[in-house]
């Protein structure tokens, strides 16, 4: 289904579950689709969840619009899903860039925020990080895809994963899921380009609702201990970090019977 946002831009959204279910909202990481949290959101469905996934603006099947791509405006969009679904308020799970989404959210609206699950997180931009996400926001600026997604993946699997026998049909299963034209891949830039800006370390304390953070031991986009600031940031926050192969950056889908197990633990603790 697609929610308007304006008169220029809507959100695709998908719903697994009943209406009656509780509702868990899911925010996507930087330039895929929603399509990548399919498996996870059917999960949860089964668990009496009514999940909730969408395309950023300009990605998938959602308009660009002409708003200026900043964490605050994509909080917006969050905002906009959910006030479009009939959801006052809601669990959100956040990913990557869709974990500082959840933050903004979080902070700006906190009577519409039940729980954070925040994966794979962090408060500030780092000097590391930058050292990362720039050419990353260069190569999608200039149309490079195919090299941009290169370098990303081999910053966001494991190098088990990556030296296994599985990744050739995994980067083809997620082919569909990448930017599939030269706006698309400008909007990724635009989104790295927010996240170089992402800092949220001096407001985490006033976020008030439950919270779970998850780490992977071998994150190199967002490291571990990033994790554990935000989690030593936000008040009565839990932290899981997850050790070993798999525990990437994209430790949801390397490990994510863990993952799920994890987050569905969290979620029953606070029902």
């Amino acid at each position: 289904m697609q929610i308007s946002v304006d008169s220029e831009t809507y959100i695709d959204v998908a719903v697994f579950g009943s209406d009656e279910g509780i509702p868990l909202l899911i925010i996507n990481g930087t330039g895929l689709s929603w399509g990548l949290w399919g498996e996870a959101a059917q999960v949860f469905a089964k668990d009496g969840y009514r999940a909730m996934c969408y395309d950023h603006r300009g990605i998938g099947a959602s308009a660009r619009g002409v708003t200026k791509i900043t964490m605050q405006n994509l909080a917006a969009d969050a905002l906009a899903v959910l006030d479009g679904l009939g959801v006052p308020e809601a669990h959100i799970l956040g990913w990557s860039l869709g974990s500082c989404i959840a933050q903004e959210l979080a902070l700006a609206h906190p009577d519409r925020v039940t729980s954070l699950i925040l994966a794979n997180t962090w408060h500030r931009t780092s000097v590391y990080q930058r050292s990362l996400f720039t050419p990353f926001q260069h190569l999608w600026s200039t149309g490079e895809g195919d090299l941009a997604w290169l370098s990303q993946s081999a910053a966001s699997f494991s190098p088990e994963f990556l030296e296994g026998a599985d990744y050739e049909e995994t980067m083809a299963m997620l082919a569909p899921l990448l930017p599939s034209n030269r706006e698309q891949a400008w909007t990724v830039s635009e989104q790295w380009g927010a996240e170089l800006g992402h800092d949220t370390s001096e407001r985490l304390p006033s976020i008030v609702c439950p919270t779970l953070v998850v780490a992977g031991e071998q994150d190199l986009v967002t490291p571990a201990w990033q994790g554990q600031a935000v989690a030593e940031a936000i008040p009565r926050a839990e932290l899981v970090r997850l050790a070993g192969p798999g525990s990437s950056h994209a430790l949801a889908w390397e490990r994510p019977q863990e993952f799920t197990e994890n987050v569905g633990d969290f979620l029953a603790r606070i029902r």
